[in-house]
């Protein structure tokens, strides 16, 4: 997930840095259970990783990674 930094005007370099950095956490911490989930309601995990991806990519337009209820959407989101 490439980002560029040059068209943030200055001073809020950090704070998109941050929002990304914390997506990206998001994504490590949470990625393996959402694909997990996804693939007991399919059985396939091909379908399964498509749909992962589908939800965090909704999520992060939707949310902040450091929403709190973060995971539960994501985990919510991927059984249906």
């Amino acid at each position: 997930m490439a980002t560029s930094l040059e068209a943030v005007p200055e001073g809020r370099t950090t704070l998109v840095k941050s929002r990304e950095e914390a997506f990206e956490a998001l994504f490590k911490s949470e990625y393996a259970r959402v694909a997990g989930i996804a693939n007991r309601v399919l059985a396939d995990p091909h379908e399964a990783e498509d749909v992962a991806q589908e939800v965090f990519i909704n999520f992060h337009r939707l949310h902040s990674a450091s929403a709190a209820f973060a995971p539960a959407w994501l985990h919510r989101a991927a059984a249906h």
